[in-house]
């Protein structure tokens, strides 16, 4: 069974030139190219792994780097700029304490809180107060590394 006309008139031009070359196939047909998709991510991801053990320890040397040089970015002859910040993540140890804690700062609206947003609370906390709400544990922080080409 074909497409609809209107399932590939709402995909974007990218979609509907990939999914012609699927058109007619059976199921058993479409399920097996999913299949050697999948299987071809999996090599190629398996293959990404030296590269990306490699990436990991230039982003801790590099946040370690320009920690010591008190660099927030630097840009290169080339144009390309790198920056280098810090993100935390938080996660909550004692569920009983925090929540009173909400409570008692006003903050009952977030008792319905994502994981995002304890981030952003305790992150919010932490810069003004210089501590952490009581039932929150800072996790180690991940350096992140942008490159902006120009």
């Amino acid at each position: 069974m074909a497409w609809k006309p209107e399932t590939i008139e709402q995909k974007s031009k990218e979609f509907a030139e990939i999914a012609k070359q699927f058109q007619g196939l059976k199921t058993t047909e479409l399920v097996n190219r999913y299949i050697d998709e999948r299987r071809q991510k999996e090599t190629i991801e398996e293959s990404l792994k030296p590269i990306n053990e490699r990436l990991n320890v230039l982003i801790s040397m590099l946040a370690e780097r320009f920690d010591e040089e008190e660099l927030k970015s630097l840009k290169l002859d080339s144009g390309e700029l790198i920056t280098v910040s810090q993100r935390s993540s938080f996660r909550i140890t004692d569920h009983d304490l925090f929540v009173q804690w909400l409570k008692d700062t006003n903050m009952d609206a977030e008792l319905t809180v994502s994981a995002a947003r304890v981030t952003t609370i305790a992150a919010e906390y932490l810069k003004e107060e210089k501590r952490l709400p009581p039932g929150i544990e800072a996790n180690q922080p991940v350096p992140k590394i942008s490159l902006r080409k120009s």
